[in-house]
């Protein structure tokens, strides 16, 4: 379990590092050696699930789909990385972006990047909402980075379309948290609760 508290200290670290490094050429190089090291530590995490699941406090639960989206994660973040140190500096070069927009991306890299990683671990269904909602959020600024008319006009988009997608994830969650406490006789939202009432709850609510 310790490797996926290393893999979110990481993950802040690098989110906080724009406000003391300002030269954004570090702060790619960081950003990639951050997240090289969050899949290093996310295969000796896949080996342990593959024994059986981990928790702590019930408020994280990770078991091997857990530890599958663990690694997919750092692996398309570290990949996404490398790209953005290039792409960023590019664009420095450029003049489409000033100094303060390359810091201001990797905060959002990184958050998002965050959020993604809270989602998968948290065991209580309303956490992993929040952290889904987090992602749209996050995300929506980065659609709109470049603050042009077609940016910014596809970030209202996407906000939308996601916001309509959350609306009915919330839908969804206020019914499971409903059958729950009405035919499961708890009121909880811990994925690991809701499975172990599996037979007691509605299944035309369910469904």
């Amino acid at each position: 379990m310790i490797e996926v508290f290393f893999i979110l200290a990481i993950v802040l670290f690098l989110a906080a590092m724009p406000v003391f490094i300002t030269e954004a050429k570090k702060l790619g190089l960081i950003n990639s050696l951050g997240y090289f090291a969050a899949l290093v530590f996310s295969i000796p995490l896949n080996l342990k699930l593959l024994k059986g699941s981990l928790s702590f406090f019930n408020f994280f639960y990770l078991d091997p789909l857990s530890g599958f989206f663990i690694l997919l994660i750092s692996m398309i973040s570290f990949a996404s990385s490398l790209y953005s140190a290039g792409y960023i500096q590019t664009d420095l070069k450029d003049l489409s972006i000033s100094a303060r927009d390359s810091r201001l991306y990797y905060t959002l890299f990184n958050l998002f990047t965050f959020s993604m990683f809270f989602a998968v671990i948290a065991n209580n269904m309303g956490i992993v909402w929040v952290s889904i909602e987090m992602t749209t959020l996050v995300s929506a600024f980065l659609v709109g980075f470049y603050k042009k008319e077609e940016s910014i006009e596809a970030a209202w988009k996407y906000l939308i379309i996601c916001s309509v997608g959350i609306t009915l994830a919330l839908l969804g969650l206020i019914l499971f948290y409903y059958t729950t406490s009405i035919n499961g006789g708890t009121r909880s939202l811990n994925w690991t609760d809701m499975v172990a009432l599996a037979p007691k709850l509605d299944p035309k609510i369910l469904k």
